[in-house]
C-alpha cells in the first residue's frame, strides 16, 4: 500500500468473482458506453438522406461514322432533378429527428456515467482512507495491546483469558484491514472499468 491517496493490491488477492447483480450492472454500464458511439451512424444516415434531394448529372459522347468514314462527334449532357423528393422533406425531418434522439440519449448517458463515476471516486477515496486508518492506527494498536497482554501474562499480571481476548482482537482487526483493502481494490477496478470500456 502507498499513502492515504493511493492503494496498490496484487491481482492475485482478487480471487472472488463478482456476484451476479454486480456483474449485471457492469454489463449494463458497458452497453451504455457502447451506445455513445451510435450518434455518428445516425448523422451519416441523415447526410445520405439529404443527398437524395440533390440533382444528378450525366454526360455521354459518341463518334458517328458513315460508310466507314469518320463522321462527327456527338454528345449529350443531362441533369436529373428529383422534383418529388424536393417537394417532400419528410425523410429529412425523420432523419434529423433520429439524430436529435441519438444525441439526447448520448447526453443522458454521459451525465449518468459522470454521476456514477463521481460517486465511485468518492467511495474509493473513503475506502483508501479506511485502509490507511487500519494500517497506521488500528492494526498497530491491536498489535501493541496483544504484546502488552503477553508481557503482563508472563509477569503474572494478566490472565490467559485477557491474552486470548487481545489475540482475538488483533486477528479480527487484521481481517478487517484485509477486507478494507479488498473493498478499495474492488472500487478501483470498477472505476477503471467505467473509464475504460476495454478494461
Amino acid at each position: 500500500t502507498g499513502g492515504p491517496d493511493s492503494v496498490e493490491v496484487l491481482l492475485s488477492e482478487i480471487i472472488i468473482p463478482a456476484p451476479p447483480p454486480r456483474a449485471a450492472a457492469a454489463m449494463a454500464r458497458a452497453e451504455a458506453i457502447s451506445k455513445l458511439r451510435s450518434t455518428a451512424a445516425f448523422e451519416a444516415e441523415a447526410r445520405a438522406v439529404r443527398t437524395e434531394r440533390l440533382p444528378s448529372f450525366g454526360a455521354e459522347a459518341a463518334l458517328q461514322t458513315e460508310g466507314g468514314a469518320v463522321g462527327f462527334l456527338g454528345g449529350r449532357v443531362g441533369v436529373a432533378v428529383p422534383l418529388a423528393r424536393l417537394a417532400n422533406d419528410a425523410p429529412d425531418r425523420a432523419a434529423q429527428s433520429a439524430v436529435e434522439v441519438a444525441r439526447f440519449e448520448r447526453d443522458r448517458l454521459v451525465i449518468g456515467l459522470a454521476a456514477d463515476l463521481r460517486q465511485r471516486v468518492a467511495s474509493l477515496r473513503a475506502a483508501v482512507a479506511q485502509v490507511a486508518l487500519y494500517r497506521d492506527r488500528l492494526v498497530p494498536q491491536a498489535e501493541r495491546a496483544y504484546a502488552i497482554a503477553l508481557r503482563l501474562r508472563r509477569e503474572g499480571a494478566a490472565s490467559y483469558l485477557e491474552v486470548l481476548q487481545a489475540q482475538t482482537a488483533l486477528i479480527e482487526t487484521r481481517a478487517a484491514a484485509l477486507d478494507a483493502r479488498a473493498n478499495a481494490a474492488r472500487l478501483r477496478t470498477e472505476a477503471d472499468a467505467l473509464l475504460n470500456p476495454d478494461f
